[in-house]
C-alpha cells in the first residue's frame, strides 16, 4: 500500500491561506501551558506540518479579514479538510463508477444485488483515492442473516482463487459454524480485479421453486418424450428428468441456482445427472465441456462431490486447475441436500488455458480422473502434489506416499532410527532424490498401465536403467537403501488398483515374501498380503487361505509419535492375530485379519 503526501507548495490556495492564517495566529496569541478544550478539536494543530511536510514560509502581516481566534482557524481548517476531500473522492467516483460497469461482466450485474453493488464501487473508489493497492476484505450480511465475504484483488493472474480460499476463515470446529454455500468468481474485462463473493449459511428453498422452474421442467419433459435431441449425446430419456421427480429435486435446489439453470436448462439437467450418480454414495462425479461461443478454449468443469466439506472440495478443484495451468473465469457453488445420505456440493467454473493454447482431449481427461481422486488422497499426497512439486501428477504423487508409508514396517526393522517413518518420506521426497522415485513410481504405473502394459523383459530393463542412475548419482547410504527398496516392493507388487476411476484408495496386492523380516525366513508365509492407501490412513489386511472369514481392528493413534510407533508394527501385529485366529478359532474359515491404522490427528475437525 503507498499513499503520498503532497508538501505545502503543492496545496491548494484555499488550503495555504488556512495553513497560513493558522501560522500568523500561533505567532501573534500567547498560549498558556494547558492545553485548552478548544485547542483539542484538531489534534496536533501546533505541528500540523509534522517531519514530512515544508516548514511554512516566513508570514506577512496579518490581513484585516483574517482569524484572529484558534477556534475559527481551526472551523475554518475543518471545512477546507472535507471540501478538498469531498471534491477528490468525487473525481475520483467519476472515474471509477463508468469504469466498473464498462469492466465489470454481465452476470456479475444478474446475480449481486444492488446493494452490494454499490459497497463494492464505494469501497474500490476509497481504495483508489487514498492511491492504495487494491487490496480489500468486506463483510456484510444478507436479509437473511446470511455472512457475505468479499475479497477484491488486483489483477487476474492464475491462482488469485486459490489464494483466495486459503484465505478464508476455517471454523469447521467451531459451535456457530456454518458451510460455506455459495461463491461468485468475477473478473474484469481489462483484467485489472478480480471480485469474488463468499456465501456462509444457508436459506431455505422458496415454496413455489417448481414455478421459477417452469421451464427447465418442460425441457426435461421434451427429452424423455424424444421432442429435443441432444446433439452431444449427454441427455438421454432417464426416470429424473419425469416431471415429478424434477419438482421433488428442484424444491431442494436455491432459488438463485434455479434462475441460472433456467437460462441454459441443458446444462441444469446434466447438472441433475452428476447429482444422480453421487447421490446415496461418497463418490465424486465431475464432466467438462467446451463452450459453443465465440470464446473458443473455454470449458465449463461442472463437478458434484457427495459429503465433502464445500470449503474443501472449492480448494481441490481450484488448486488442480492452477496445476493443469486452467485460470478460472467464472465459478459457482451449491449445496444440495440428498436425504439421509447428507450433502452433495455442486461445482461449476468456466475455464480457460493460461497460454491459450488448445488442449488436448488427454489433458481433459486427465484432468477429470484426478478431480474424482482428490477427494481420497492423503494429506501428504496433497502437499508434495500442490506444494512441493506441482510438476507432478496426482498418481505419480500418491504412489510414492504408498510406497513410503508401506516401506516403513519394512525397514524399521533394519534401523528404526535411520528408517522412522519422517526420515523415509522425507528423504524419498527432497529434491535431490525425487527425480529417482518419480522414475521409480513412473514405471509403477507403466507396468500396470492396462492397455499397453510393460512386459517382464522391459520393466527388468527399467529396474536396471534406474538402479543404476541410483548407483551413480546418490552417495548417501540411507538414500541408497530406501530407493532400492522401493524398486524391490513394485516387483514384489502382483496387483494393483490404481487405474480403476471410481476407487476410495490406492490399493496393492503383494508378494508375501517381500514382507519377511531378517531371519524370519522359516515363518509361515501369508496366502495373500494386502496393503492399502488413502485419506488419513494405511491398512493391511493379511490371509491364510484364498476364501476365508476374519476380523477388523481399527486403530486410531492420539499423536503423530503414536501413529510412527504403531506404524513400525503395523504388518507384524496383523500377521500375528490372522495366524492366530487360522490355528485356533473352531471355524476353519477364519484365516484373515485386517487393521487399518488412521491418523486422523493431522486434520484440524477430526
Amino acid at each position: 500500500m503507498h499513499a503520498s503526501i503532497a508538501p505545502l507548495r503543492s496545496m491548494s490556495p484555499l488550503t495555504l491561506v488556512v495553513a497560513r492564517a493558522i501560522s500568523t495566529g500561533m505567532q501573534t496569541r500567547n498560549f498558556s501551558k494547558k492545553t485548552s478544550r478548544d485547542e483539542s478539536i484538531i489534534p496536533g494543530v501546533r505541528s500540523e506540518y509534522g517531519s514530512l511536510g515544508d516548514l511554512p514560509s516566513p508570514s506577512k502581516a496579518a490581513a484585516p479579514w483574517q482569524a484572529e481566534h484558534n477556534i475559527d482557524v481551526q472551523r475554518v481548517t475543518q471545512k477546507a479538510m472535507v471540501y478538498e476531500l469531498c471534491q477528490s473522492q468525487t473525481r475520483t467516483i467519476e472515474e471509477v463508477v463508468p469504469w466498473f460497469l464498462e469492466n465489470m461482466p454481465t452476470s456479475y450485474f444478474r446475480q449481486v444485488p444492488e446493494r452490494f453493488r454499490m459497497d463494492h464501487i464505494k469501497a474500490i473508489a476509497a481504495v483508489k483515492d487514498a492511491n492504495m493497492d487494491l487490496y480489500l476484505n468486506l463483510q456484510s450480511h444478507l436479509p437473511d442473516g446470511r455472512q457475505v465475504l468479499t475479497f477484491i484483488r488486483p489483477g487476474t493472474q492464475s491462482g488469485t482463487l486459490v489464494k483466495m480460499v486459503q484465505e478464508l476463515p476455517w471454523r469447521q470446529s467451531a459451535a456457530d459454524y456454518v458451510p460455506l454455500s455459495r461463491i461468485h468468481v468475477f473478473s474484469t474485462r481489462d483484467d485489472a480485479m478480480s471480485l469474488n463473493m463468499f456465501v456462509y449459511g444457508t436459506k431455505p428453498p422458496g415454496s413455489l421453486v417448481h414455478e421459477t422452474g417452469a421451464s427447465i421442467i418442460d425441457y426435461a419433459e421434451q427429452v424423455n418424450d424424444g421432442s429435443i435431441v441432444d446433439d452431444r449425446g449427454e441427455l438421454k430419456p432417464s426416470p429424473v428428468f419425469e416431471r415429478g421427480a424434477m419438482i421433488e429435486y428442484l424444491q431442494n435446489c436455491s432459488e438463485n441456482y434455479i434462475n441460472i439453470g433456467v437460462n441454459d436448462p441443458r446444462r441444469f439437467l446434466n447438472q441433475r445427472l452428476l447429482f444422480a450418480q453421487v447421490s446415496g454414495s461418497e463418490g465424486t462425479a465431475v464432466q467438462i465441456d467446451p463452450v459453443d461461443t465465440e470464446n473458443g478454449g473455454h470449458y465449463w468443469v461442472d463437478m458434484a462431490v457427495a459429503n465433502s466439506l464445500p470449503q474443501v472440495a472449492l480448494e481441490h478443484l481450484s488448486r488442480l486447475l492452477y496445476v493443469h495451468d486452467f485460470d478460472v473465469t467464472r465459478a459457482r457453488l451449491d449445496v444440495i441436500p440428498d436425504g439421509k445420505n447428507g450433502n452433495i456440493t455442486m461445482l461449476r467454473m468456466l475455464v480457460s488455458p493460461c497460454n491459450k493454447s488448445p488442449v488436448l482431449p488427454e489433458t481433459l481427461d486427465l484432468l477429470a480422473l484426478e478431480l474424482k481422486r482428490v477427494k481420497w488422497l492423503d494429506p501428504a499426497t496433497i502437499t508434495l502434489v500442490f506444494e512441493k512439486y506441482p510438476h507432478m501428477s496426482v498418481a505419480i504423487g500418491e504412489t510414492i506416499t504408498a510406497l513410503c508409508s508401506l516401506m516403513h514396517p519394512i525397514m524399521t526393522k533394519y534401523n528404526a532410527v535411520a528408517y522412522s517413518k519422517a526420515n523415509i518420506y522425507e528423504t524419498l521426497t527432497s529434491e535431490r532424490f525425487i527425480p529417482h522415485a518419480e522414475a521409480i513410481a513412473d514405471m509403477f504405473l507403466d507396468r500396470f498401465n492396462p492397455h499397453n502394459p510393460l512386459s517382464n523383459a522391459d520393466f527388468d530393463n527399467r529396474c536396471d536403467t534406474i538402479l543404476k542412475a541410483v548407483d551413480t548419482d546418490v552417495e548417501d547410504t540411507v538414500a541408497t537403501e530406501l530407493l532400492e527398496k522401493m524398486i524391490d516392493v513394485v516387483k514384489h507388487t502382483l496387483r494393483t488398483n490404481v487405474y480403476l476411476s471410481d476407487r476410495y484408495a490406492l490399493a496393492l496386492r503383494l508378494d508375501p515374501r517381500i514382507m519377511v523380516p531378517p531371519g524370519g525366513e522359516n515363518k509361515e508365509l501369508p496366502y495373500g498380503v494386502f496393503f492399502t492407501h488413502g485419506r488419513r490412513f494405511n491398512g493391511f489386511h493379511v490371509r491364510f487361505r484364498d476364501i476365508s472369514r476374519g476380523g477388523m481392528r481399527l486403530v486410531t493413534p492420539r499423536s503423530p509419535e503414536q501413529f510412527a510407533l504403531e506404524s513400525a508394527r503395523h504388518y507384524d501385529e496383523c500377521y500375528g492375530l490372522a495366524l492366530y485366529v487360522s490355528r485356533y478359532r473352531s471355524v476353519s474359515a477364519y484365516r484373515s485379519f485386517s487393521i487399518p491404522i488412521t491418523h486422523a490427528f493431522s486434520h484440524s475437525i477430526a
